[in-house]
């Protein structure tokens, strides 16, 4: 995913680091992020992101299966990745 840091355009440092990363302000950086880190990034007005792809419903609902994650039918793919990236993350 890539993540720009664009600062608020007072005082903005040259760069910062965050979620174990090093954001130049104003270059895009190529990282990986899990589902939440991506969404808290998402609402912060400091940082610009590409958007995401389409969620592969069928290839969540298999990994869901690999983490034994209960799933509901009418779970949305975004709740369900992010279930995913929350039980993987506390598998670490």
């Amino acid at each position: 995913m890539k993540v720009t840091f664009v600062g608020d355009g007072r005082n903005d440092p040259k760069q910062i680091t965050a979620f174990g990363h090093v954001f130049p302000l104003g270059k895009e950086v190529d990282v990986d992020l899990s589902a939440a880190v991506a969404e808290e990034l998402r609402g912060n007005q400091h940082f610009e992101m590409e958007q995401p792809e389409e969620l592969d419903r069928e290839a969540l609902l298999s990994r869901a299966a690999e983490l034994g994650i209960s799933v509901r039918g009418n779970m949305k793919a975004e709740t369900l990745a992010a279930r995913i990236a929350e039980a993987e993350e506390a598998g670490e």
